[in-house]
């Protein structure tokens, strides 16, 4: 998940994918946006093309046929938008519709402080939300600090409790 657009959760996705599978882990990477044809991707749709009533059906049915027929260790589906940002109310279902379809054991959390063109609410609301939307728990932070070289990683790893990266760097 994400507290914006254009915040990282495709290149977390795709990193942490890759880092799987380097280590010998038999990893799935499913991607839900314009660009999932890049690599590591192993399959993609473009969710915003479909409604977001059937946007769940189609991320069940794609973790149901992976793991009876791959057999995977860890399953990484990217988020897209956000539940709560302002400004652009349009993919907050899309988001929804993507977490109710994964049911996540767990949610990496992508942040982009002082974004150009977004006006995102903040980790905190988000994590709520997403916490609050589906029976997971948000368990790390991928801080984008490209608009913000001077935020400290250690200062939000302090604030929330979690392990905290910026996988851009």
């Amino acid at each position: 998940g994400g507290t914006s657009q254009e915040c990282g959760k495709r290149t977390t996705t795709r990193r942490l994918g890759k880092l799987a599978k380097e280590r010998g882990l038999n990893a799935i990477i499913i991607s839900t946006d314009e660009m999932g044809l890049e690599k590591p991707t192993d399959i993609n749709f473009r969710a915003g093309s479909l409604s977001v009533m059937d946007v769940p059906a189609v991320i069940m049915g794609t973790l149901k046929y992976m793991e009876e027929n791959k057999n995977p260790d860890i399953i990484f589906v990217e988020g897209q938008s956000s539940l709560t940002e302002r400004g652009n109310p349009h993919p907050k279902g899309l988001s929804a519709s993507i977490l109710f379809g994964a049911m996540p054991d767990a949610v990496v959390l992508c942040h982009r402080p002082n974004h150009p063109f977004r006006e995102p609410v903040g980790i905190k609301t988000e994590l709520n939300a997403i916490e609050a939307v589906e029976p997971t728990k948000v368990i790390a932070l991928s801080i984008n600090r490209r608009n913000a070289q001077d935020e400290s990683l250690e200062n939000i790893e302090e604030e929330f409790s979690l392990p905290t990266v910026d996988i851009h760097t």
